[in-house]
């Protein structure tokens, strides 16, 4: 899993401009958080193509909300598609702005939309060079954990997945209520969680 103190590098590491600015920048510290704090498998967030059909998240399943709209309070995701969702009834994941606006996945996914405006029906997330596939995912993360020292072999983007998980571990969070978060058909994801006493200062939204 990846801890919440690795999550902070590789947020400085995106903010300082040092790897990337602009654009992708905000996408991909939007794209990180996201991944964080919902527990989304890469599936639920980026593009693949299926028998030549581009498919996965657009802009028009994410829905802000709050009286401020340059400051919202929070955003409602819809999952159409996750692999324990059998009967195709899809999800909604509430995401909740936290305290520290450097590490909120609602600030940072206010920012990307702003940044790069796109219709509702593009996909969530460009990565690079206005590719929206896993692969430019995958291959820009892993460079952001070698300029943050991270080791790749180590940390993978269900890193994330599992990171968020550990951490809500560590607030108390009732293991079942992670399940259903998470969209877990058991408790199964304990398996690659871990919660430590090193886990500090936790931000996560609740």
């Amino acid at each position: 899993p990846l801890t919440l103190q690795q999550r902070d590098r590789i947020i400085e590491m995106i903010d300082s401009g040092f790897i990337m600015e602009g654009k992708q920048a905000d996408t991909m510290k939007a794209a990180i958080l996201n991944a964080f704090s919902s527990m989304l498998r890469i599936s639920e967030y980026t593009h693949t193509t299926i028998n030549g059909v581009l498919t996965g998240a657009t802009r028009g399943d994410i829905e802000f909300f709050g009286a401020d709209p340059k400051k919202p309070d929070g955003y409602r995701q819809r999952i159409l598609h996750s692999k324990t969702d059998q009967n195709k009834v899809g999800h909604i994941v509430t995401v909740m702005a936290c305290g520290r606006d450097d590490v909120c996945p609602v600030m940072a996914m206010a920012q990307m939309f702003r940044s790069d405006p796109r219709p509702p029906s593009t996909p969530l997330f460009y990565f690079r060079f206005r590719d929206p596939s896993r692969v430019a995912f995958i291959n820009t993360f892993d460079k952001i954990l070698r300029a943050c020292l991270i080791p790749t072999s180590e940390v993978r983007p269900h890193s994330l997945r599992s990171g968020g998980a550990s951490a809500y571990l560590q607030t108390g969070t009732d293991p079942y209520v992670i399940a259903k978060m998470g969209r877990w058909a058991s408790y199964c994801f304990t398996i690659y969680t871990f919660a430590s006493v090193s886990y500090t200062h936790l931000t996560l939204p609740t």
